[in-house]
């Protein structure tokens, strides 16, 4: 029952998550291929910089509250 309560509360998170984002594109009238264009032009070192940080702080935080 735990399992399903933490997969349930994860599916629920990402869900939201998307809603917000699509909410979040849809009133500022973000031009998507624009900024696809721009990511695509980015220096790439800099973008997996960016994401190897991100993701490490992310999984810090988790470590730090289990």
């Amino acid at each position: 029952m735990l399992k399903l309560k933490n997969t349930l509360s994860f599916l629920l998170r990402i869900c939201i998550s998307v809603i917000l984002l699509c909410i979040l594109f849809k009133i500022n009238k973000i031009d998507l291929s624009a900024l696809m264009r721009d990511i695509k032009s980015a220096d790439k070192l800099l973008l997996g910089i960016g994401f190897l940080l991100f993701a490490s702080v992310y999984f810090l935080g988790f470590l730090r509250w289990q």
